[in-house]
Formats: C-alpha cells, sequence, structure tokens
C-alpha cells in the first residue's frame, strides 16, 4: 500500500467530529471573553497564538535542519513536520485577532505605557530609531514579510518532497534538498 492508497481509520472521523465540537464550543467562550473583557482576551489570545506559531515554525525549522544535515534520523519524522508547517495558512489567518486588538495589546494599561501611545518625548520617550521601528505600520510591514518568507519556505519543502515522492532515483533533486 502507497501513501496514495492509504486512507485513515473510521475512528478518525469520529476524533474529527468531537474535535469540531470541542473548538466550536471554545471559539463560543472566546466570543464572550472578548466581549466582557477585551484586554483579558487578547493576552491570552497573544499567548496561545505565540504557541500555535511556535509549533508551525518549530516543525518548518525542524523540516529544514533534516534537509541540511541529510541525515536518516529525520525520514521518519519528516511527514509529520511537513503537514505541521503546511499549517501555517491558518497561522496566518489566526493573526488576524491580533492585529484587531493592537490597541489593546501593546498601548498598555493605566500604570504603564506600551509602544503604541508612547510618548515623543520625556522619561518614558522612545529613541529616535524605537519611534520609526515601533509602529502600527511597520509592525504590520514586518509580519506581512515574515508570512511571505514562511510561505515560500513551506512552499519549497513541501514541493520538493513531493516531487521526491515521484521521482526516487532523482540526484539533481537529492542535492538540491
Amino acid at each position: 500500500m502507497n501513501a496514495q492508497e492509504y486512507r485513515a481509520p473510521e475512528g478518525v472521523n469520529r476524533v474529527q467530529s468531537i474535535g469540531f465540537v470541542v473548538g466550536g464550543v471554545a471559539l463560543l467562550l472566546a466570543i464572550v471573553g472578548a466581549v466582557t473583557s477585551a484586554e483579558k482576551f487578547y493576552h491570552a489570545y497573544l499567548y496561545s497564538y505565540m504557541w500555535v506559531l511556535g509549533m508551525t515554525l518549530g516543525s518548518l525549522g525542524l523540516l529544514m535542519l533534516q534537509h541540511l544535515t541529510g541525515g536518516n534520523w529525520g525520514i521518519v519524522i519528516r511527514r509529520p513536520l511537513e503537514a505541521a508547517s503546511r499549517n501555517i495558512w491558518l497561522v496566518a489567518v489566526m493573526f488576524i485577532p491580533v492585529v484587531l486588538g493592537m490597541k489593546h495589546l501593546y498601548s498598555g494599561n493605566g500604570e504603564e505605557l506600551g509602544w503604541l501611545n508612547s510618548p515623543r518625548t520625556g522619561e518614558h520617550a522612545l529613541s529616535a530609531f524605537q519611534q520609526n521601528y515601533l509602529t502600527r505600520g511597520g509592525y504590520l510591514t514586518r509580519a506581512v514579510i515574515y508570512f511571505i518568507v514562511w510561505f515560500g519556505l513551506v512552499w519549497i519543502f513541501n514541493a520538493w518532497s513531493k516531487q521526491q515522492d515521484t521521482d526516487r532515483g532523482d540526484r539533481a533533486l537529492r542535492r538540491r534538498i
């Protein structure tokens, strides 16, 4: 049996259905939390988002390391790493609430100032570099650049892997990988 003929066991459909229900309930609770306490919601969301981003980019990093070293140690985990790295589109969609909640995340609270509302001069003023770097536009521009690079890397490594599955004897592809 090759990979194209493999079908998941029937139990996977049941687990998937339970996952959708749990995810739907969690989404409703998140919406309630966002409405009742936006600041706490966005801080919790950012923490969770960074965990998911870390898992996705960590998988991409391990995949790149495996391709770089070319060792047999990563052959077993290559497919799960590729699958985890392909979640980058979902991570990009999940970035939208971070953008929408920037004023709650980066404006500070009553006692402290954040970088979005820091004074231009005085005790808590940002340096000239920080005033140019820590802006809403700069933050979003860097995020777009990062996601473009990550999408490109995921696409390249998954495309090479698919080519390798179709033509196992291609020596030039092995060297390129």
